[in-house]
Order: C-alpha cells, then sequence, then structure tokens
C-alpha cells in the first residue's frame, strides 16, 4: 500500500550545482513535506559524486533518498525510481528545473480532479540562461507551446519527464524502454504506448512552472543533436508509423546540401544566426540518424 501521496523522482549525473537549485525549490513549496519524498537516482555517476549526494540530501528538511542506478540510462533510472517509491502518483523532474512555491500542489490538485490522466508542468527557459544567440534561438524552439494546443488533451508530443506526474497505477502497464540509452525520446516513447494502448490523458497545467536551468555551447548543442538522431532511430524501429516526426522532418534536406550551407554561413561570418544554428542541428541530427538506421 502507497503510504504518501506523491513520491519525487530526479535522475542525475554529476550535475551537483544544478541539482542544488532543484532541491532548493523543493524545500520551499507549499505542500507539507509529510506529504511527499524525493528519490534521487545517480544514474552511473562516480562514487565521490554520490557522496556529495548523500551529504546534499541530509542537509535538506524534506525526506530525500539518495539511489544508485542498478543499470545505466535514464529509462532505467526513472524505472527503478518507480519501484523503489511509495507516492501514489509519480513527478519525473529533470536535475536542472527551478519550481516555482506551487509547484507540488497543482501537480496534486490536478490528479485529485482526475486520477486516469498525465500531468505535464509549464517548463521555460531560465532567464540566466539567455545570454547567447545560440540560447536565445533554443528559446524559441525548445519548451515551446503551440498556442492551438488543447490544454485537456495535450497528447504524448509534450510527455517530457522534465516536469511531469503521472499515477503509479500505469507502470502496472507499461514502463519505460529501457533501449533508449539517452534522455531522447524516451518519455515521448513511453507517453505515445499509453495513449495509444490505454487512451491516457496528457493535461497541461500551466500554474506548475519549472524553469530549465541548462546552459548550451555550440558543443553541447552538437552533442544533444547525436543524441537525439541516435535515439530517433530506436524510436523510429519501434513506430515506424511516427517517422514523418523523428526521421521524414529532418531528412527532407540532402546531407551534403545542408554542409554546403553550413560552410557558407561560416566563411561569411554568419555563425550566430539562428539559420545556422538549425542547420547544425539538423545535419548532425540526421547524421547520426542515418547511422543508426544503417542507410
Amino acid at each position: 500500500m502507497n503510504s504518501l501521496p506523491l513520491s519525487v523522482i530526479i535522475p542525475t549525473y554529476n550535475r551537483l550545482d544544478v541539482l542544488k537549485m532543484c532541491l532548493e525549490s523543493i524545500g520551499q513549496q507549499t505542500l507539507s513535506p509529510d506529504r511527499f519524498e524525493v528519490l534521487i537516482i545517480n544514474d552511473s555517476s562516480s562514487e565521490e559524486y554520490h557522496s556529495h549526494l548523500q551529504e546534499l540530501a541530509k542537509a535538506q528538511k524534506f525526506n530525500v533518498k539518495v539511489i544508485k542506478n542498478r543499470s545505466k540510462g535514464p529509462a532505467s533510472a526513472r524505472n527503478y525510481g518507480v519501484e523503489l517509491s511509495k507516492g501514489k502518483i509519480i513527478l519525473f523532474l529533470n536535475d536542472d528545473v527551478i519550481l516555482n512555491e506551487i509547484h507540488l500542489q497543482e501537480h496534486l490538485k490536478v490528479h485529485s480532479e482526475n486520477e486516469n490522466v498525465a500531468v505535464r508542468g509549464k517548463t521555460i527557459w531560465h532567464p540566466d540562461c539567455l545570454s547567447t544567440n545560440l540560447m536565445k534561438w533554443l528559446s524559441k524552439v525548445f519548451f515551446v507551446y503551440h498556442p492551438d494546443m488543447n490544454k485537456n488533451n495535450c497528447t504524448f508530443i509534450y510527455f517530457h519527464t522534465c516536469d511531469l506526474s503521472i499515477g503509479r497505477h500505469w507502470f502496472e502497464k507499461e514502463k519505460f524502454d529501457e533501449d533508449f540509452p539517452y534522455a531522447a525520446y524516451e518519455d515521448t516513447e513511453f507517453g505515445y504506448r499509453l495513449e495509444k494502448k490505454y487512451g491516457l490523458r496528457l493535461v497541461f497545467c500551466e500554474s506548475a512552472v519549472s524553469q530549465h536551468h541548462h546552459f548550451y555551447n555550440l558543443r553541447d548543442h552538437i552533442r544533444r543533436a547525436k543524441i537525439n538522431g541516435i535515439s530517433g532511430a530506436v524510436f523510429s524501429k519501434k513506430h515506424p508509423e511516427l517517422n514523418y516526426r523523428v526521421v521524414d522532418l529532418f531528412l527532407k534536406m540532402p546531407q551534403r546540401e545542408k554542409l554546403k550551407k553550413i560552410l557558407g554561413l561560416m566563411l561569411r561570418f554568419k555563425i550566430n544566426t539562428e539559420e545556422f544554428y538549425s542547420l547544425i542541428y539538423d545535419y548532425f541530427y540526421a547524421r547520426a540518424l542515418l547511422r543508426h538506421l544503417n542507410r
């Protein structure tokens, strides 16, 4: 029997500074500390980092557990966290989000009104991160909500575990697919299965706000594109009916033409433009995608 209304699960990997800010925001919640627990899943970080996590947990005024992941990867970390949790509702957070004070309370409020939904909080970029042209471009393409989105049924497209809660009873039906090696598409794929097989409805909770505190430089941007391309290939093989989202969208321009345009922009010193960052992302995403689709 589950003894708590809410369990908060946070996978982490060598990101102590931002995790501290995340936990600080949890410590300021209006929801009483006796109504939730926090499980920090150390996803294959070093022993030294694990010791720092334990010290950080001891400093909190709410119930925090630090757990070593049994294997590797965010999908595994979340599945393991659910197994060890006590909450009726599971809230997944990234380790780099900062919550508004009513965040946990608002998630539970939506679940109290309908137990057969998942709840997506409103993630926005932290203003401290928007200091470069690259970050300003990212803020226009990631964590963007369509103006015509149905907030009472926003579909699996917004099923992102940076800030998402769901009843633990859904895990008796499905789990995160641990074939996904990175934090990319593994959450959307899980949401797609739950929606397709069982009719899970995803509700957008605009009052539960989380600020994403993550700065990317160009190298980070390229690495993220490659990771998404690899995970896109995994997704494609499992659900080819969705290739229009994870494959076709990124292959609309031939790779050689993309590279030619990138080099042209670099030669003209236009490397801080939105077109440049978009082409860079599409090029490295598509290259990784094609390699892992064996094309």
